[in-house]
């Protein structure tokens, strides 16, 4: 059960670039592969970022 998001382990995505918390802006379904992929947004720099 490695595969389940950050939201799901009660883990708060960071920011790859300052570290700082982010939070979840969209998620979408990938038609191909099926999977969920979310991305998110940092607090402090604005950044935006995809999970793997």
């Amino acid at each position: 059960m490695d595969q389940m998001p950050p939201e799901e382990k009660d883990e708060q995505p960071r920011c790859p670039k300052c570290r700082a918390v982010s939070r979840l802006n969209h998620a979408m379904l990938d038609i191909k592969s099926g999977k969920l992929v979310r991305l998110y947004k940092c607090s402090k720099c604005g950044g935006h970022f995809w999970d793997d």
